[in-house]
């Protein structure tokens, strides 16, 4: 029998190409195409880095944003029942480098207003924000900024 070690490199990969595997609940070798391999891949990875917030605020209110430790990437998605004339968005937590955030909004806000932990700026924080419109940030370590990216 060939083992692994001495078989021939490919040099390029088609979806039926197969992956040996080692099936813990049967106890086996099997084989597993490239297609399927992928497939769960893209499925267990979708949102391994991002975390997802809700919020369905009104006139006045405040939401406060808790940037994970882990670095995930942020996105706040903001559901009002309809105009707001003025919103607080505050970060809160301590970010890691290159972490993004975003900031989504259904409905317009009129005046809004984004704070960052003491001792961090957001450059390019939004004053307004239309319907279905967005912010992009993302982290800079070395100078504590949120810098707008999008």
């Amino acid at each position: 029998m060939t083992k692994i070690n001495e078989l021939a490199n490919a040099t390029e990969l088609a979806a039926g190409d197969t992956f040996p595997l080692w099936d813990q609940s049967g106890g086996d070798s099997k084989q597993v195409s490239l297609s399927l391999l992928t497939s769960y891949l893209n499925t267990a990875l979708a949102n391994l880095n991002e975390t997802l917030y809700g919020a369905s605020p009104t006139t006045g209110q405040t939401v406060t944003v808790a940037l994970p430790s882990s670095g995930n990437d942020v996105w706040q998605s903001l559901t009002p029942a309809g105009t707001i004339a003025a919103l607080t968005v505050t970060l809160s937590g301590t970010p890691v480098n290159l972490q993004e955030f975003t900031l989504t909004s259904s409905q317009t806000i009129t005046a809004l207003t984004m704070t960052a932990p003491a001792g961090q700026t957001i450059a390019g924080a939004l004053t307004t924000i239309a319907a279905n419109g967005f912010g992009h940030w993302k982290y800079d370590a070395t100078n504590a900024v949120w810098r707008r990216i999008g």
